[in-house]
């Protein structure tokens, strides 16, 4: 029996259950490659007749090498739907029914994997994993390590997507959508050498503030017994490369065995502020320092130590009885991405929620109690969790007064 029709028998055995089992996941075996089925077998209607679209992207790059993991991004957009399903695979081009390399999860919440057989693999929503009622578009994350030999040649990603209305009915409805991704190997030959990698992020500086009343110092230091360069990337809010950096927006700062190096900006001038990513060697570490020096007013002081890149989740503790929490939420990367947050006061209870869009590369500064609603947070204290369900961010916290500022430590994850 091929696959389709094992695939129809599925669908027929769905009709008669009480809750649709895709909901959960797509079944295999239905990603529209050659010799799969599709989702219309269940849900009807034409494919790709919507509004809508599908896409699959790699993030961060754009070929493959042998047995270096990558991260894929699966986007499905449509203007009607309020829930939302996918289910994609990957196979040899020269030959779509056998699997290529190994499928993994990044987020266990919203997504699964499942194996077909025969070595082909899927990677499919969960229930958490459809939105229900989200508008517009979803957007999931997966993980894929190639073969370890640049031979297997052009690998194709085939992916289908179901932007359903949610009313729980396999009718038309729900827009089916198909998509493929080409991706090849990575290769040099003597005339055209391979790019050299892009340098990897792995500390961010969620705040970088000076002009005006403000300076910023950003300290490096080598512990290593060898001597060491660091790259440091300077980016503004908008997410264009910060201007008036002493050095310049992308320095290189070479550090001495066991050296260390200071980026210097100081007050006056028009206020620019951003944030910095950094690609630092084993053994190079560092921090920031923020000053604001108010007319007539002792400067106020705060260190602000790196965060890792790739948060997902920060909790920060707040304490606005005398004080104001500040918030600095800065989205170092590629992705655009939505911080969901949850306000709980001492005793653990959650008391509002709210969500803050942050577009790719850019950063913005929230006062806590001036978000609609977040008025209970005037004058208590208690705890505020921030997540998000794709992409990353990094938060700063403050405590800021007339004449105080202090940073808060978060813990992220």
């Amino acid at each position: 029996m091929g696959r389709r029709a094992i695939q129809l028998l599925v669908c027929s055995a769905m009709l008669g259950a009480s809750l649709w089992a895709e909901v959960n996941g797509a079944p295999a075996f239905t990603t529209n490659a050659p010799g799969d089925g599709i989702c219309t077998d269940c849900h009807g209607g034409t494919i790709n007749s919507g509004t809508g679209q599908l896409t699959v992207s790699m993030v961060d790059a754009s070929t493959w090498t042998p047995g270096q993991q990558v991260r894929l991004r699966v986007t499905l957009a449509d203007p009607q739907a309020r829930r939302w399903g996918f289910n994609i695979t990957a196979r040899l081009t020269s030959n779509p029914n056998s699997g290529v390399g190994t499928l993994a999860v990044a987020d266990t919440a919203t997504t699964k994997l499942n194996n077909g057989g025969g070595g082909i693999q899927f990677v499919t929503h969960t229930s958490a994993g459809t939105r229900l009622g989200t508008t517009g578009s979803s957007t999931w994350e997966f993980l894929w390590t190639p073969p370890d030999n640049a031979s297997a040649g052009e690998v194709t990603f085939y992916a289908a997507g179901n932007a359903a209305n949610g009313n729980n009915q396999p009718d038309t409805g729900d827009k089916i959508y198909t998509t493929t991704l080409a991706v090849s190997p990575a290769g040099t030959t003597p005339d055209t050498p391979a790019p050299p990698p892009p340098p990897t992020i792995n500390r961010i500086a969620p705040r970088f503030v000076f002009g005006e009343n403000w300076s910023a110092r950003l300290y490096l230091y080598n512990t290593s017994d060898t001597a060491a360069k660091a790259l440091v990337f300077f980016t503004g809010n908008d997410g264009t490369p910060m201007s008036g950096v002493p050095g310049g927006a992308a320095p290189a700062v070479d550090l001495a065995a066991h050296g260390s190096a200071v980026i210097e900006a100081p007050a006056g001038g028009a206020v620019t502020e951003g944030y910095a990513s950094l690609a630092l060697p084993d053994g190079v570490s560092g921090y920031v320092v923020l000053t604001k020096s108010p007319p007539d007013q002792p400067a106020m002081e705060t260190v602000l130590n790196f965060s890792a890149p790739g948060v997902r989740s920060s909790t920060l503790a707040w304490d606005d009885t005398t004080l104001t929490t500040q918030l600095s939420l800065s989205n170092p990367g590629s992705e655009n991405t939505t911080v969901r947050l949850t306000l709980a006061d001492p005793g653990g209870q959650a008391v509002a929620g709210s969500s803050i869009a942050l577009p790719a590369k850019t950063k913005l500064e929230v006062n806590l109690k001036d978000i609609p609603e977040f008025t209970a947070a005037a004058g208590n204290r208690g705890t505020v969790l921030l997540t998000v369900d794709s992409g990353s961010f990094s938060v700063a916290g403050f405590r800021v007064g007339t004449t105080s500022f202090s940073a808060i430590p978060s813990t992220d994850k």
